[in-house]
């Protein structure tokens, strides 16, 4: 089982949201993946949530949106 993460953007602003895509191989569609955000808390995010799971679809990608909180510390 391979998987690469992904995002196309190098920067993000507060209050935006940004997608990551999982790219897998040899993983059945519908699985799903659990997943953990690093390096940020829990107040930077939007759902408050730093932990989640994506579910893979037939194409062998899922995609994990995350919202940024807009609270003006960096």
């Amino acid at each position: 089982m391979a998987r690469t993460l992904t995002n196309g953007s190098t920067s993000v602003d507060e209050g935006a949201t940004t997608t990551f895509t999982l790219t897998t191989t040899n993983v059945d569609a519908g699985t799903s993946v659990p997943y953990t955000i690093s390096g940020v808390t829990a107040a930077d995010l939007t759902s408050g949530l730093l932990t989640g799971s994506a579910t893979v679809g037939a194409d062998g990608k899922a995609t994990i949106t995350v919202g940024l909180a807009s609270d003006a510390t960096t």
